[in-house]
């Protein structure tokens, strides 16, 4: 019953039921049911980061890697995206990778949930480094899932959506098409007694925050995502993520690295302005459950240009309030040794906006300006 509640995203009974069958288990069957705890914090990313993993039973199929993937995963976003610390990030999102591959590549017969984890897995660390294509690769083989699997469902076409919002995803990648099958989701679990629309979309948040911010400011907006939206990074004159105010130096450096500009290894970024952006990185730390996560902000210019290639007006209305209600860049009249750069960002999302540039014109000219 609890693992069916997981799978259900409600997390809160599952949990419950968990916890009942823990008190009251005998010394045989406790080992089995914390390594199922264990496993169910990590994937929810809330727990389960230290110590040793369970010992596999005699016989069974190797389960410790579905914990240490989620660990290697939850230890690349507790870590900062910038200078150094950007590198150990990516080696965090190159572990999980390899587990991955490895149980792949080792003959295991895997539970096709398993598989679908692994594939999801596997995606996101590669969009974490920046590896488009390599996570096209892996996520357009992972869509067909059992319908009451409603988590992996969620993450897996949560990790499509956050693709098909980079410019650098390939053609067949479109915003229309995982919204649709994200909003099936969330539907299918609103009319089951047994699921959590609200747990769905937290579990969605923890582990791609620009896909449930997107949901969350689409037309016809997805009300258990609505918190999301406090993620989106608001520029101009002032800029904040949440309640927590940025310099504009600083706040130019996170508005291009949540436009992927910092994985190209040319690129030089200041760390901050009079140690003000060092201090803002430090509050920019922050933690689910116990597991600290670093909360990179989203960019409105990244959802702006998802709900334009929808090529319907109510996306187009919405994209241009958007960006109206969060701003493209930070105003700072500082040295910025990128200001050529964030200047074309705004000069391009203006044209897009006006239908001067179109979608593709936009990738084009954004993937331009990384050469």
């Amino acid at each position: 019953m609890s693992a069916a509640l997981f799978r259900l995203g409600n997390f809160e009974e599952g949990s419950s039921v968990l916890s009942a069958v823990i008190e009251r288990s005998d010394q045989w069957g406790l080992g089995r049911y914390l390594d199922f705890k264990q496993r169910i914090e990590a994937f929810w990313g809330i727990g389960g980061l230290d110590g040793p993993t369970y010992a596999t039973p005699l016989g069974a199929a190797p389960s410790g890697w579905l914990t240490e993937v989620p660990r290697a995963l939850m230890r690349a976003y507790g870590t900062p995206r910038e200078g150094k610390e950007a590198a150990v990030r990516a080696r965090h999102f190159l572990n999980a990778i390899e587990i991955c591959q490895g149980i792949e590549h080792d003959g295991t017969a895997l539970h096709p949930w398993h598989r679908l984890f692994a594939q999801w897995a596997a995606g996101t660390a590669h969009l974490g480094r920046g590896e488009f294509a390599d996570a096209a690769g892996v996520l357009e083989h992972a869509e067909r899932v059992e319908a009451d699997w409603l988590d992996i469902r969620v993450l897996v076409l949560g990790a499509a959506l956050e693709l098909s919002l980079s410019w650098q995803a390939p053609e067949g990648f479109s915003p229309a098409r995982y919204e649709h099958l994200l909003r099936q989701v969330f539907s299918e679990a609103a009319n089951s007694r047994y699921a959590s629309t609200a747990g769905l979309a937290r579990l969605l948040h923890r582990w791609h925050p620009t896909a449930a911010a997107y949901l969350a400011l689409a037309p016809y907006p997805m009300l258990a995502c609505a918190f999301a939206t406090r993620s989106v990074m608001k520029v101009g004159q002032q800029n904040f993520v949440g309640e927590l105010q940025l310099p504009p130096v600083y706040a130019c450096d996170l508005m291009l690295r949540a436009l992927d500009f910092d994985l190209q290894p040319d690129f030089t970024f200041v760390q901050g302005d009079a140690g003000g952006g060092r201090k803002k990185k430090k509050g920019l730390m922050g933690l689910s459950g116990s597991v600290p996560v670093w909360q990179l902000p989203v960019s409105a210019v990244k959802l702006a240009y998802g709900l334009m290639r929808h090529q319907k007006p109510e996306y187009q209305e919405r994209a241009r309030s958007v960006i109206s209600a969060y701003g493209i860049r930070p105003l700072t009249t500082a040295f910025y040794p990128m200001h050529s750069v964030v200047d074309a960002v705004e000069s391009c999302t203006t044209k897009l906006l006006d239908n001067h540039l179109t979608p593709r014109g936009f990738a084009a000219e954004m993937n331009a300006l990384k050469s």
